[in-house]
């Protein structure tokens, strides 16, 4: 079984704005210890980049040079904590939109990878790249599992509710079809930390229904295998039609 995890930039920081090693360092241990392969998509490199430089600016109103200023600082802080947490056998992929033409390639190399028992962390190559899709890891996370057969796909957030939720606040515990009704619901989801909202996980969620995979949006605070299992405030987005069905 192969899962994709994106860990989304709030995640890495506590409610003082500082990098919380050890809420990370508890997930990423339990995500490690399951039997599945897990490719690792981690934002934070822009506000890690920013918080060393002292700007509070919210990154989506940063101009894409900006961006790219930020994050070619950041993303040394992001794997250096990364590898310390980890331990010698991470290995990093940074990966801009047009690398997925060469798909295959990438795909290969990680499954290797992960076959050697390497953890994999991913990011958007953001210094190399200045459109407006470096401004969430929501859908290349999803663009990575449909690119590896993975299985599922679970995307990880802090500073929102729990799942993905209605108008009147009702948790969608599970969701087969995506519909503007559920967009409806959204906001924008830019801060200080990161750009992703709720439609940008709706879209890629979406994206991976299509294609017969799994989703399920959580919260970092809460145990992993709860999370998987559905013993907390998630969401499981999942298809009528499963990828490895034949009819």
């Amino acid at each position: 079984m192969i899962q994709v995890v994106k860990i989304g930039s709030s995640c890495h920081f506590d409610e003082k704005g500082e990098f919380d090693r050890q809420l990370i360092k508890q997930r990423l241990d339990e995500i490690i210890a399951e039997e599945a392969k897990t490719v690792f998509w981690v934002s934070g490199a822009i506000a890690l980049g920013k918080k060393s430089e002292g700007v509070t600016k919210n990154t989506g109103d940063l101009t894409p040079y900006e961006r790219a200023d930020y994050a070619a600082i950041g993303q040394h802080y992001l794997m250096k904590h990364y590898e310390e947490m980890l331990g010698p056998k991470v290995r990093q992929f940074l990966i801009s939109p047009y690398d997925w033409e060469e798909g295959d390639n990438i795909c290969e190399g990680m499954k290797y990878m992960l076959d050697k028992g390497r953890i994999i962390v991913c990011n958007t190559n953001d210094p190399n790249y200045y459109g407006e899709q470096t401004l969430d890891n929501d859908m290349p996370a999803v663009k990575c599992a449909i690119e590896l057969e993975a299985d599922i796909v679970y995307l990880l957030g802090r500073d929102s509710m729990k799942g993905f939720r209605g108008s009147d606040n009702s948790l969608y515990s599970v969701v087969h079809s995506i519909t503007d009704q559920h967009y409806a619901c959204c906001n924008n989801g830019s801060s200080n930390k990161g750009t992703g909202g709720m439609a940008t996980k709706l879209n890629a969620a979406s994206l991976a229904m299509r294609k017969g995979i799994d989703l399920i949006i959580g919260d970092i605070r809460d145990p992993f295998n709860d999370i998987k299992t559905g013993a907390v405030e998630r969401t499981l987005f999942t298809p009528a039609k499963k990828k490895y069905d034949s009819h």
